[in-house]
């Protein structure tokens, strides 16, 4: 071999190495590239019930993913930094808090509206708590920069607005103006509320300081110079139109002053309206994985009072009352309208903000905000706050919870969106075996007690279920008989058997029936039991395959066939019951051709012959397993006089031509979901109540035969439109949906995205203006304003939905 040979051998072994250094180098980045490319998955910090501790949690846990995803990236620079700064201004709040717990507080609400705002700290004018400051020693050096910067953003949010609760949304009216589209709402902001009686309405004799109330006397002197200071009260030289008691309800750990208007509120006529609950937020909690809270400081307060009404709504701290005299500036606790105004006034807000796609509901002061994705909720959490602000809303934010959560507390339940699950709170089931409590040690409680433990009981039947009713009766017909007039409602009774046997039912069964309810899970059911009423008593059991297993029937005594349809039937179910409870085991369904019959078996009657039959077909239903009574169509089985108890407040319909037109645009309807025998528009339709004809009473009960149908026709109660939109998503369905346009209606959210455009599974649709003549009003439609004429009262969408694709 020639040394130039050799020379070139080894400058090829060379450049072989240095490829396969290369090729190694490559295959390292990419996988590095590869694994920066794979999802990183965020912790999400425990979920507690201390507020302290769960801001604590939050805030390592944060720390803990920056350090994480650094280390998954490959980066650390930045994210030390990121780290460093955040424990950095943490130390300074630890330092402000043991200083001053209040500033903090403060600043907590300034760096909200920093992050909003972006305004310039230098733009700000001084505020108040930086001038009372200033007379104080100075603060450790170690937050100086942080009080600085609090101080000078506080102005606005801690200063003049704060103080004066009832001038608030007066100061922000160019907001209200641009977004209020009623003249009364801004007549309210601007001049604030009249208090309106009824005509020839008596003024009250004055009334001052009840003797029951003395003890109470130093909390009502500090509660009214609070008051005054934030311009919620403020003392008059003359004696007002009408004087009335200052009331306390002590609830335990808080003492909340009210104005007794009892007497006033008889000439005070409110509107009916429904407040949002966690029930009308229901249909999107399914879909929902994360949620804000927010809620108000001092709600009411921010409702000006006008100056020709205050004279209303005047008290005085001395018994007879005698200077000096208060009124009342904002609106107070205990005014019959008060509800209604609020929500009435602050539905602007909400208008607004599901119109921008963001899910929302707010009960009064409080407000809870629902969304697929962390993001979601942060861009609805922006507009909302941002809003806020601008219309002059104090914002408790010690109470407010802006971060995404999957877990929640919101009017008085638990919820977490993770698990599914929704539970009463600790505070709730305190209160209410309290007043179980009371009504077991006592051997003849007063009505007023048995009023208030159902008063409790019924604002858990979100999760009670029908039980909450059934289990109820007993003590339900003692309150009907005894609550005629006021005086009665004092008056003590002794127990009957069958309350202490309800009684006895919560208190064994409470925690379980009242704790958790799982809003995702479906029931599956092995057995079906058909029953039926006519003179010969007969059920008919099938199984899951729907194969016929057991027939039973027994000829009822001379009696029987002079009984209601809804006894036989009930009688009928006793029977069966009593039989299978021995044989059977597995969850039921019970099918019923008697509508009544099917809402004493859930509910229980008031009935006492009636229940004592219900509360055997519960007990011997139980020992089977879960059980469900639905209502079934059958020919010729239609007695008005027992559907009357249903009145359908949504019997009216849409216009043939409008049927006609949908056709037209988007092919054959052959299944109609919701109409009676009177409004169909398909030869196949489902009810909501018993009705000649009927596939079903209630579609929701009957989803596979009605997806079985084909195209639907969908004109729904608005209420029912998410739980539709929800179930059509699930099952792939297509349909036309005829709905009003109410932005500031639950329903609106269902049918657009988090921008505001229409979900794009509404592949076609026209719109109907207002004014257009598309309806034919119903027997309802007499008690429903927007049904009430022929012509639609708001814009109306005609649209093609298609969830298969």
């Amino acid at each position: 071999m020639s040394g130039e040979e050799a020379q070139g051998g080894l400058e090829g072994d060379r450049l072989k190495e240095m490829e396969s250094r290369m090729m190694d180098r490559i295959t390292s980045l990419l996988e590095s590239a590869q694994k920066k490319k794979e999802k990183f998955e965020e912790e999400k910090a425990p979920k507690v019930t201390g507020k302290g501790i769960q801001k604590s949690l939050d805030f390592n846990t944060n720390l803990k993913n920056l350090l994480r995803k650094a280390v998954h990236d490959g980066e650390f620079m930045e994210p030390v930094k990121e780290v460093l700064a955040l424990l950095s201004n943490r130390n300074a709040e630890l330092v402000l808090l043991d200083h001053d717990p209040g500033i903090l507080a403060a600043k907590e609400k300034i760096d909200a509206l920093k992050a909003l705002t972006s305004e310039s700290t230098e733009a700000m004018e001084e505020s108040g708590i930086t001038k009372a400051r200033e007379k104080e020693e100075p603060m450790s050096s170690a937050c100086g920069a942080i009080v600085s910067d609090t101080m000078q953003i506080g102005a606005r949010k801690n200063g003049e607005f704060e103080t004066d609760f009832p001038n608030r949304l007066t100061r922000a009216l160019s907001f209200w103006k641009e977004h209020a589209r009623e003249d009364w709402v801004l007549s309210v902001v601007e001049s604030g509320v009249v208090v309106q009686l009824e005509s020839g309405a008596k003024i009250p004799e004055p009334e001052g300081l009840r003797p029951s109330m003395l003890k109470y006397k130093d909390f009502l002197s500090s509660e009214i110079e609070k008051l005054a200071m934030q311009g919620v009260v403020e003392q008059v030289q003359d004696e007002p139109r009408c004087v009335s008691a200052l009331h306390v309800v002590d609830q335990g750990k808080k003492l909340r002053m009210i104005l007794d208007l009892s007497a006033l509120n008889r000439s005070i006529d409110p509107p009916k309206f429904k407040l949002e609950n966690l029930k009308t937020a229901w249909p999107q909690l399914e879909f929902s994985k994360f949620a804000a809270t927010f809620d108000f400081t001092s709600g009411y307060h921010h409702i000006r009072i006008h100056k020709n009404s205050r004279s209303l709504l005047g008290f005085s701290l001395s018994n007879p009352p005698a200077h000096p005299y208060y009124v009342f500036r904002g609106l107070p606790f205990g005014l019959s309208s008060a509800p209604w105004i609020f929500t009435k006034v602050f539905k602007v807000l909400v208008y607004k903000w599901r119109k921008e796609g963001v899910k929302i509901c707010l009960y009064l002061d409080d407000g809870l905000i629902l969304g697929e994705s962390e993001r979601e909720i942060s861009r609805s959490v922006r507009i909302v706050r941002k809003d806020l602000e601008e219309a002059g809303v104090c914002v408790a934010e010690q109470k407010s919870f802006w971060e995404p959560r999957i877990a929640f507390s919101w009017l008085g339940f638990d919820v977490n969106l993770l698990e599914g699950m929704v539970a009463a709170t600790e505070k709730r089931m305190t209160t209410w075996w309290s007043m179980l409590r009371i009504l077991k040690e006592k051997d003849s409680p007063s009505v007023l007690d048995r009023m208030k433990f159902l008063g409790c009981l019924a604002s858990m039947d979100l999760i009670a279920g029908d039980v909450a009713i059934f289990e109820a009766r007993h003590l339900m017909r003692t309150v009907a008989a005894h609550q005629s007039k006021e005086r009665d409602k004092h008056n003590h009774l002794r127990k009957s058997k069958g309350e202490r046997k309800e009684l006895d039912y919560w208190e064994k069964n409470g925690k379980r029936v009242l704790q958790r309810k799982d809003k995702r899970r479906r029931s599956r059911y092995a057995w079906s039991l058909f029953t039926d009423a006519s003179p010969m008593a007969w059920c008919c059991l099938k199984d899951k395959e729907q194969k016929v297993v057991w027939k039973w029937s027994q000829i009822g005594d001379k009696t029987f066939d002079a009984q209601s349809s809804t006894m036989r039937e009930l009688r009928a179910l006793e029977g069966a019951s009593k039989v299978l409870k021995e044989n059977v085991k597995g969850n039921i369904r019970v099918l019923m051709d008697s509508q009544s019959g099917v809402v004493i078996a859930r509910k229980g009657s008031m009935k006492p012959e009636l229940h004592e039959i219900a509360e055997n077909v519960r007990k011997n239903l139980e020992i089977i397993g879960k059980f469900l009574f639905i209502w079934i169509p059958r020919e010729n089985n239609w007695e008005a006089d027992e559907a009357s108890r249903n009145f359908d407040f949504d019997d009216w319909e849409v216009e043939e031509k409008v049927f006609r037109q949908a056709q037209k645009l988007w092919g054959k309807i052959e299944v109609d979901w919701f109409a009676d025998h009177q409004n169909r528009k398909t030869t196949i339709f489902f009810s909501r109540y018993p009705t000649p004809g009927s596939a079903g009473a209630d579609v929701f009960e009957h989803i596979r035969e009605a997806a079985a149908g084909g195209t639907a026709w969908w004109v729904p109660p608005p209420i029912l439109i998410p739980r539709l939109i929800a179930v059509a998503g699930k099952k792939g369905l297509k349909g036309v949906l005829v709905a009003p346009i109410w932005k500031s209606h639950p329903s609106y959210q269902s049918l657009v995205d988090n921008r505001g455009r229409y979900i794009r599974e509404i592949k076609d649709y026209m719109i109907y203006e207002k004014n257009s003549k598309i309806f034919i009003p119903g027997r309802g439609s007499n008690y429903c304003e927007a049904t009430s004429s022929k012509f639609s009262k708001s814009e109306f969408i005609l649209a093609f939905l298609d969830f298969s694709q």
